[in-house]
């Protein structure tokens, strides 16, 4: 529906500030203004080409080793391309765009799963990296439960607390990272695993925090968090495909 069409344009127009990439702005803004110019480019086909674009982003940002030089050209000639198109087969091209920049990433699904884990750290006073970080853990498990709740109402929630870990290196690491309902995660506080699985996590709506259990957090916590990264990373490999 045009409705549904809108919250896809908006929820990704908000994230793009999250990837801190310039190059992505140049197709960014191509879509925009062909959209805003020609109606056979519909709000349907800017929303999909939007998810796509960012989650190209999200890609080249992870996977450091695509030289820049092997997209930027691709980009240029896109906006080029998109600019100068008077036809009515938009997905078409779209599709053929992206498929040719997938066989930039296609192969190199570890090095995403290693860097996944060292590039997704929960930062104090960083609002940017922890909203890419919530970004990604919802798309995750909306996902998963096909649940149609908006971002903005989940918290970055450590699943081993903050207190009694403060030094430890993997606390702040994607393992040891969710999301809950703000008023879960001020309840949860500093609570032991077992307390906060117990009263918060298995009643969540969220099948990936009623999973947490799967994890040994409250026996061999780096144990849990790495395995759980290596998870999230490898769910996110396919989440965030863009062909």
């Amino acid at each position: 529906s045009g409705a549904k069409d809108e919250l896809t344009i908006g929820k990704y127009l908000k994230a793009f500030p999250l990837l801190d990439s310039d190059q992505i702005y140049e197709v960014l803004l191509a879509y925009c203004r062909k959209f805003s110019k020609t109606e056979k480019y519909t709000k349907l086909m800017l929303g999909s080409d939007l998810r796509k674009l960012w989650n190209l982003g999200l890609m080249i940002k992870i996977i450091s080793s695509v030289n820049p030089s092997k997209y930027e050209k691709k980009f240029a000639d896109r906006c080029k391309n998109l600019a100068n198109y008077n036809g009515k087969n938009f997905t078409s091209e779209s599709n053929k765009f992206y498929a040719d920049l997938w066989g930039l990433v296609k192969d190199k699904k570890d090095e995403f799963i290693q860097n996944f884990n060292d590039i997704l750290v929960y930062r104090k006073d960083n609002d940017s990296n922890n909203e890419l970080i919530r970004f990604i853990l919802l798309t995750l498990y909306q996902r998963d439960d096909n649940k149609g709740i908006t971002y903005e109402v989940k918290t970055v929630e450590h699943i081993l607390s903050q207190s009694k870990y403060e030094q430890e290196d993997f606390l702040h690491r994607i393992g040891n990272l969710t999301i809950l309902s703000m008023e879960m995660n001020r309840a949860a506080s500093n609570k032991d695993f077992d307390s906060k699985y117990k009263e918060y996590y298995s009643k969540d709506i969220f099948n990936q925090n009623k999973n947490l259990n799967k994890y040994p957090f409250d026996t061999d916590p780096v144990l849990a968090i790495s395995r759980r990264a290596r998870d999230l990373a490898e769910a996110s490999f396919s989440a965030f495909s863009f062909f």
